[in-house]
């Protein structure tokens, strides 16, 4: 009898997987085979008809950066196969005007010159050298990185120095002017690794026996950053490479140096082109930067929203209502469900889809997570670039296994079939499920027109502000594409909104003391979270500017076209691209007192120049209180 049922529990079971396999796994070419009533269909659409190839691998030449006036920092590179290009975006995005030079003596016609990555005989001639060493003596500002060549320690104030690879954090000194812009508690510190998680730190020099209080320690307490005031020149020399510390961050898609984790202010990158920032602001006669937020305010705050389910689309607009009443917009991110599988039911069917276009008609901005929105996306495989709907079928069948999902897929037929059902319709922006994020995405998101990403965490790169992203996320060309950080995202960083309100609205302080974003990614399925986004703007509105990515991401892909210059009394601006509220920033106890063309329509709030809205050029003469 024991061995009949077990025989016959035997065929059950033989009988139950057969139909499991026939149902829930591929043939034998590795294919999901996804029934067409599983699939929502619009007969009138099929597409993209084009195929879409990623571009060409390249190099981005420093020559692209070689145009700029005397009051611009000029950046001698003495090796083009570093970070520079890393420190070049880190410098658009802090707004501090430079150019990039491999000639020392145009290099030498700036008042602020920075030698990167090495001032050694390595790349440079003796008489490079000796010249480039007395340009502080002439009454200029020389800043260096790592260890210059022997016979230059003199120049900068030291007698002696030591490389490790052991040293986890740098400390500010509260003594030193140059740190003056520091006024958030946690820009003291920033970690160039992380011990408990294993992330090792970058390579680090310290000085001996140097002359004056340094700028910055280490935690062994030895200096970091030092710093030699002449009659009227300074030096500076920083203890590591700073284009290697911001490629690292901007191009950190895995770990996590920071020990706080998600949502948490860790802004290790922005201090130091901060840092760079003040210097020039306070060491250049000719000095003026580029604002970083629209409208001369002190911060962005940007509002985006993930939308997965069926339930979370038709809350949406709850919220965009109650955005809209509030004077603001929004964006959401849509997930281009057509396919019921692990995760839910698909519900772009026309009756839902009517949404999105009453969000498009309030100025809502509609972006995209992909067609499946697959929590393994960074390890889909690149495709052909020929997918398209409604043939491509992506199928999530558990949580740690999707088939026929390819990047190719998920990018560009999202981005079609939105576009094709939301009419005319330009989607820009995009968002990888999940923060999952393939080594080949910065080149995908060109591909397929993508000018916008808000898929990496600030806490990754270390950074609140935006930046220009590379290929493949290396250091030798950058793509189209502007990566947005998210700040505050309810599904990773956030287990109860309602205690962490206060805190976050410190967070916000702390970010616009030098005009940085805030980008937060909000579910609309609950009104808790609702009320968090709420008491956040409420708290912030005075100061910062309130918007959709999308719109603030056009500003700043405009702003990113500004090109401007100075003599001492005289600031030259070209704004290509029509943008509202462009700022420059000028030193303290300087005015405008006149400008070209008459109608520029412009005005100075204390040391802030703030163009309304404007396309052209113009000049802006200034003048020093008496």
């Amino acid at each position: 009898m024991l061995k009949k049922i077990v025989l016959y529990s035997g065929f059950v079971i033989l009988f139950l997987w057969w139909i499991y396999r026939k149902m829930y796994h591929p043939d034998e070419t590795g294919i999901y085979k996804v029934k067409t009533e599983e699939i929502i269909s619009y007969d009138t659409i099929v597409g993209p008809a084009e195929g879409t190839a990623l571009p060409a691998e390249s190099f981005t030449s420093w020559k692209k950066f070689a145009k700029g006036g005397t009051s611009s920092i000029a950046i001698l590179v003495t090796d083009t196969n570093s970070s520079w290009l890393a420190l070049a975006h880190g410098l658009k995005s802090i707004g501090v005007p430079f150019l990039i030079t491999q000639n020392y003596k145009a290099a030498l016609k700036h008042q602020i010159v920075m030698v990167y990555p090495e001032l050694s005989g390595k790349y440079l001639r003796q008489d490079a050298l000796k010249l480039i060493a007395q340009h502080p003596l002439n009454g200029g500002v020389l800043m260096a990185t790592g260890t210059p060549s022997d016979g230059l320690k003199e120049v900068f104030g030291y007698t002696e120095s030591k490389a490790s690879i052991q040293r986890y954090e740098i400390r500010f000194n509260r003594k030193a002017k140059e740190n003056e812009y520091l006024k958030a508690e946690s820009g003291w510190m920033i970690r160039l690794g992380n011990k408990e998680r294993g992330v090792d730190p970058i390579a680090t020099n310290t000085y001996y026996n140097v002359k004056n209080e340094p700028i910055a320690y280490y935690e062994d307490n030895t200096p970091a950053v030092i710093v030699k005031p002449y009659a009227i020149g300074r030096s500076y020399l920083i203890g590591f490479d700073l284009g290697y510390f911001l490629q690292r961050s901007y191009s950190n898609t895995r770990y996590t140096i920071s020990p706080l984790g998600e949502g948490k202010f860790e802004p290790s990158s922005d201090v130091l082109l901060s840092l760079i920032k003040n210097i020039y602001l306070t060491q250049c006669t000719t000095a003026v930067v580029l604002g970083t937020v629209p409208h001369n305010k002190q911060m962005s705050l940007i509002l985006t929203h993930n939308i997965n389910t069926k339930q979370e689309l038709l809350h949406a607009v709850k919220v965009a209502a109650q955005e809209r009443r509030g004077g603001f917009t929004s964006s959401f991110f849509v997930q281009a469900k057509y396919i019921n599988d692990y995760n839910g039911e698909a519900y772009l069917r026309p009756y839902l889809t009517d949404i999105l276009k009453l969000l498009v008609g309030w100025n809502m901005e509609v972006g995209t997570q992909g067609v499946s929105a697959n929590n393994r996306f960074a390890n889909n495989s690149v495709g052909k670039g020929i997918e398209k709907y409604p043939d491509y079928t992506p199928f999530v069948q558990s949580e740690k296994k999707t088939y026929n999902a390819t990047l190719m897929g998920e990018t560009r037929v999202a981005k079609y079939l939105l576009e094709k059902l939301l009419g005319n319709y330009e989607m820009k922006s995009f968002r990888a499920p999940d923060h999952q994020i393939p080594r080949s995405m910065p080149q995908l998101l060109q591909a397929n027109s993508f000018a916008y990403s808000s898929s990496i965490t600030s806490d990754k790169v270390l950074s609140h502000l935006p930046y220009r992203l590379n290929y493949n996320y290396d250091i030798s060309q950058e793509v189209e594409t502007f990566e947005f950080p998210v700040t505050i995202d309810d599904d990773q960083g956030i287990k109860s909104l309602q205690s962490s309100i206060s805190a976050t609205i410190d967070m916000a302080y702390s970010i616009a003391n030098y005009g940085g974003m805030m980008v937060l990614s909000l579910r609309p399925d609950t009104s808790v979270k609702m009320q968090f986004q709420q008491q956040l703007v409420d708290a912030v509105k005075e100061f910062a500017w309130i918007g959709s990515l999308g719109n603030f991401a056009d500003w700043w892909s405009a702003r990113d076209q500004v090109e401007f210059s100075r003599t001492m009394d005289t600031i030259e601006v070209n704004i290509p691209v029509r943008a509202k509220g462009i700022t420059l920033q000028l030193p303290p106890g300087e005015r405008m007192y006149n400008y070209e063309p008459a109608d520029l329509p412009i005005d100075q709030y204390g040391n802030s120049l703030l163009i309304y809205d404007y396309r052209g050029k113009a000049k802006i003469y200034i003048t020093r209180n008496k």
